[in-house]
């Protein structure tokens, strides 16, 4: 039985495009999940070689501008969407932030993630860009 080999980078890269479909076709919920799981791979991968993930430049903005505001509290407020799809923790998640918002920033941290590490965009990605 011969086996199949797909790079992580690969993965995400179906993750994200699909996420941005979806996010046109406006199933956020969908679109934010699919997406999270795509930056939370690129951001390891980024991690393994070394270099800043899209995460760590948001979190240094706002401990700039909020630093009396703990870093850990801070990663647990940016990625509560993304967590909250995956993790049942109560009956219903509540939140202030409209999902589509929680699509976009995660779909934006996405696809920064993959140019990062590949020094390209995909077709899906660069009409995103474009268009939100």
């Amino acid at each position: 039985m011969a086996t199949t080999k797909i790079e992580y980078y690969e993965i995400a890269a179906v993750q994200i495009d699909r996420a941005i479909k979806l996010y046109f076709e406006e199933d956020f919920i969908c679109a934010l999940t699919l997406a999270g799981a795509g930056e939370e791979i690129l951001g390891k991968l980024l991690e393994a070689e070394g270099k800043p993930d899209s995460l760590t430049d948001v979190l240094d903005e706002l401990k700039k501008r909020n630093p009396e505001y703990d870093l850990k509290d801070l990663r647990t407020m940016i990625n509560l969407p993304r967590n909250a799809m995956k993790h049942l923790e109560s009956e219903a998640f509540e939140t202030d932030i409209p999902i589509k918002i929680g699509a976009e920033t995660m779909i934006r941290r996405a696809i920064l993630n993959y140019a990062r590490l590949r020094s390209l965009k995909t077709k899906f990605m660069d009409d995103f860009i474009e268009k939100v």
